[in-house]
Formats: structure tokens, sequence, C-alpha cells
């Protein structure tokens, strides 16, 4: 695939697939591992702008970061203006360097413990909202601000109406998830709405929802037109796929049990190096990176008894090298 440049402010893009934010995933280890098999971009899991206003180390965790770890989006939910900006502040001051980062508004989320705070996609029906937290940023700080949306309905004109509003607001780029809240993150994704938002606003848009080969990876670009799509669950269980082209395959490339212990290796060390392990999130990798293989079951016995990821990595490496 060709490579291709745009840009979200004064940061250049280069290249069109991008690791979508997703909790409990997309941990600095993650988005360095997608970052070696190709992702132009990554972003951050969310960020709780009420807890990280109020000091709360853990959620802190969310947004670090190293060099290396570039161009990065962060990804802030919340409802309150001034804690967005609060956070917005915090984590300036926590960033060894502001180049290439950028924050990014939930709009998206559907999760009920969210959307119950009014945060998430629930912003969507309160688009007075959504410019007081946009505005407040853009005018208060320096980093570049994008929001990610979903649709309230699927309603064409609704959705092109709301993407509006964000864009006059002061984004400097938009991620449209095309499925609706009532869907959450499955069911079918409309693209012919991402494709009219693009034709309606003059910042970079991402397209997002249900990637899960290269040919419609492939279909959703040409037809919509967007700047870039963002994948998601997909990446989960496979990394490599920021790198495979896409074509007319109906499926990516299965990898080996090799590859799979490579993907585990890389995040174990990336995790380790970097003080930022947690064994339920090693966990967590391992069953993703090795679900469908013949040694699926074998993991799963594994990490039940064992909570060391040492030893799991010991146990996994001993068991691909004997097929």
């Amino acid at each position: 695939m060709a490579s291709l440049s745009w840009a979200i402010g004064p940061i250049t893009i280069e290249g069109n697939l991008v690791l979508a934010p997703m909790t409990r995933v997309t941990d600095l280890p993650f988005r360095l591992l997608c970052r070696d098999h190709g992702a132009s971009l990554a972003f951050t899991e969310m960020v709780n702008v009420n807890a990280v206003s109020r000091g709360n180390k853990a959620a802190g965790m969310n947004f670090m970061t190293i060099p290396e770890d570039r161009p990065l989006g962060i990804q802030l939910f919340g409802t309150q203006p001034e804690k967005f900006l609060k956070t917005a502040q915090i984590i300036a001051g926590a960033l060894d360097s502001r180049d290439q980062v950028f924050l990014d508004i939930n709009l998206d989320c559907p999760v009920d413990n969210v959307v119950n705070q009014g945060a998430g996609a629930a912003l969507l029906k309160r688009p007075e909202r959504i410019t007081a937290i946009i505005n407040t940023l853009v005018v208060n700080q320096s980093l570049p601000v994008t929001a990610k949306m979903r649709l309230t309905a699927i309603d064409e004109a609704l959705a092109v109406k709301t993407a509006t509003i964000i864009e006059a607001a002061g984004t400097s780029m938009l991620t449209v998830h095309a499925r609706t809240i009532a869907q959450k993150n499955s069911g079918d994704v409309q693209w012919n709405i991402i494709k009219a938002i693009k034709k309606a606003v003059s910042i970079p848009v991402i397209g997002n929802g249900g990637i899960n080969s290269p040919r419609y990876l492939t279909k959703a670009l040409d037809y919509s037109q967007c700047d870039a799509v963002m994948i998601g669950t997909s990446a989960m269980y496979n990394p490599s796929i920021f790198k495979q082209h896409p074509s007319d395959a109906r499926l990516w490339t299965p990898a080996t049990l090799q590859e799979r212990l490579e993907w585990l290796q890389a995040y174990f060390t990336y995790a380790t190096s970097n003080n930022c392990m947690k064994t339920s999130r090693f966990m967590e990798r391992a069953k993703d990176f090795f679900k469908g293989s013949s040694l699926e079951s074998v993991i799963s016995d594994h990490l039940s008894v064992d909570n060391d990821a040492l030893s799991i990595l010991a146990k996994l490496t001993e068991k691909v090298n004997s097929k």
C-alpha cells in the first residue's frame, strides 16, 4: 500500500492505518508493538478527566508515553470543560515532549457506566457541551484537539450536523465510528455516513468500525475517501495486520505460532523495560495473541495456574519450540 501523508494540525501522519483506543488494550507496550508492525498513528486508552484532575496516579498511567510512541492521540473522557482543561495541563506537564501529541475527546464510548455519567457517546445529545469542552481546550492550551464520535441514530443529516458542530468548535481531526450507541461495537457499519461527513467537513476524517479483512479495509477507504481507517478488535488478535497491505484477500494472513510468540515477547520486553508491566494485561495479551491457534487451550490452562508473566512466557516458548 502506498504511503499517504496527511496532518492533524501541525502533526504529519505518514500512512493511513490507525490503532484504535481500547480500554485495557492500548497501553504503551501494545502501542509500541503495533507501531513496530506499521501502525501510522496510535491512541491511548481512555483517560478519565475526573480521576486525573483530582490526582489519581493510576488514571495517569493511561497516558504514559515515551519519545518512540509518536504520533500519539491521548483520549480523554468526562463531562466538565474545566476538568478537561486541568487534565490537559497535567498531561502537558508530564510529557517528555509535546511534539506529535494531541488530545482526543471521546464522544464514542457506548458502555453503560460511561454513558450513565453523561460522558462518551452521551455527549452527542448535548452539542453545546461538546462545543464548550473542545473550545475550552483549543483556546487555553497548545496541544491540537480532535474528537471521536459515533452515531445517535442511522440518520445521515443528523450525523453530518454533529460533525460540523465538532469541526466548528476547533478540532483538527474527526474520527467517525459509524455505528449507533445501541449497536455498541457490533453490527452493520454505515460507511455511507462516513463518506457524507468527509464531504461536509474540511478537517481530516478517520473511518472506524468493523475493519476485519484487507478487502473490507480497501473498500472502506476507496468508498468513503476518508484520510485513514482505524482498526481495533482485529489488531487485538493480530498486531501484524498493520504491515499487511490491503488487497482482495478475504482474511489477513494467519500468524504462525512463532509470530504469535514474538508478539508476546515484544510486549513483555516493552512492558518491563518501561516499568509498566501488569501481569493481568500480559495474560490478556497472551490469550488474544494465541486465540484460534493450536495452543489456545494450553495457554488457558497455564494462565489459570500461573500468575507470573516470565514463567508463562517461558512455558509458551517451550511449547512453541516443541511444535
